[in-house]
């Protein structure tokens, strides 16, 4: 089972990936549920608030209809707010009675004081969270359908990079995937492996068995306790 959270904050416009960031994550979008065999997949996306697009269905034809839909335009409220998006796909899969889900995580940044959350979010859940990073370290200018250039406060030209180093991370932290975008199917590819949840298990067994063993040894002194009684 799984949910697909797609970032439409006006970073998205960004042209540093052609025609734009956004453009190039529906298409992604569409090859990654392509390659879904099996399961449920919700839709979620999010500025500054989230929103279910499609709850989990089977039926991806009809996710891959609503995807075109999707721009920064049609959500109510600017900004991004990731950590509302993942709580929402948590719920999403936790009312579907899934305790551990796939989260595919399409954005093209993260706010430093969204870290902290987004960890703690991710130790709390078993969720592993995959991320594809849209964008180049580089970053570009971001065109408005207008046609205009997006600028700050000050007057000057907006130009987002891609934080890949941040959003490593973040995936690492819950044995997901990381991938920047690419002009190939590599990235979604490698964005479904599933040898980081075999590294969990690897890890959570070799905790379990640590905790055995350390019973074990405490087994010793409780026949202090018991030599008396007897």
């Amino acid at each position: 089972c799984s949910v697909l959270i797609m970032d439409m904050s006006y970073s998205m416009y960004s042209t540093d990936v052609k025609p734009n960031r956004l453009t190039r994550a529906r298409y992604k979008a569409i090859d990654l549920l392509n390659k879904i065999n099996e399961g449920d997949t919700g839709l979620v996306a999010y500025a500054g608030d989230a929103f279910i697009i499609s709850p989990l269905t089977q039926d991806i034809k009809n996710i891959e209809l609503l995807l075109p839909s999707l721009s920064p335009e049609i959500m109510p409220e600017l900004g991004a707010n990731p950590l509302a998006a993942l709580t929402l796909a948590h719920e999403m899969l936790l009312n579907a009675g899934h305790l551990n889900g796939d989260i595919y995580w399409f954005t093209d940044d993260v706010d430093n004081e969204d870290i902290a959350d987004i960890n703690d979010w991710s130790k709390k859940f078993g969720h592993q969270l995959n991320i594809l990073g849209v964008g180049s370290e580089a970053g570009a200018p971001i065109t408005l359908p207008s046609g205009e250039l997006l600028k700050d406060n000050k007057g000057a030209i907006v130009v987002p990079k891609l934080p890949s180093q941040k959003l490593k991370s973040l995936a690492s932290r819950s044995y997901g995937n990381y991938q920047v975008i690419q002009n190939d199917d590599s990235d979604i590819d490698k964005l479904l492996s599933k040898e980081k949840i075999s590294e969990r298990n690897k890890k959570e067994k070799q905790q379990s068995q640590q905790t055995g063993d350390q019973w074990q040894e405490q087994g010793a002194w409780l026949l202090l306790v018991v030599l008396p009684i007897m």
